[in-house]
């Protein structure tokens, strides 16, 4: 038998009181925390968020520009993230055969292993040649984030 029942057929008084305080000990206790300080919290977590979203924006706008090892001798713009396979990435590739000129393989020598991220940092006619590539597929966009 419980206490709970226990004090309902006890005819003792005092020992119908002392199993209350007994059951009333077992319930346990709640905090009250005052409003502001909750809403305080939310909003603290809610810019840690916010700095968190921005830095991943941040990640996502990045371009990195680099060459394909293989046969297929192409370049290829990154724009996006993307761990262990998952993510947003976007990849765009440009054929060598379709901006090529007399010192390209001269240029592509100077830039080999480099994480580029803006045309800027590109051989100045390998940069013209991969902006008008882009501008001639109507991809302005991705022009805008290498400069």
């Amino acid at each position: 038998m419980n206490k709970i029942e226990a004090m309902r057929y006890e005819r003792n008084l005092i020992k119908q009181y002392e199993a209350l305080l007994f059951v009333i000990e077992q319930i346990p206790t709640i905090t009250v925390v005052p409003e502001d300080v909750v809403v305080e919290n939310i909003n603290k977590v809610g810019q840690e968020l916010g700095t968190k979203v921005d830095g991943l924006s941040q990640e996502i706008n990045e371009i990195r520009i680099s060459l394909s090892p293989g046969i297929t001798q192409e370049i290829e713009i990154s724009s996006g993230i993307e761990i262990l396979g998952t993510g947003a990435a976007l990849i765009t590739t440009i054929p060598l055969q379709e901006i090529s000129y007399a010192e390209l393989k001269e240029d592509l020598q100077r830039i080999k292993g480099e994480n580029i991220s803006k045309l800027s940092e590109l051989p100045k006619r390998l940069a013209n040649k991969i902006k008008g590539y882009l501008l001639m597929k109507d991809r302005e966009d991705i022009v805008e984030q290498l400069t």
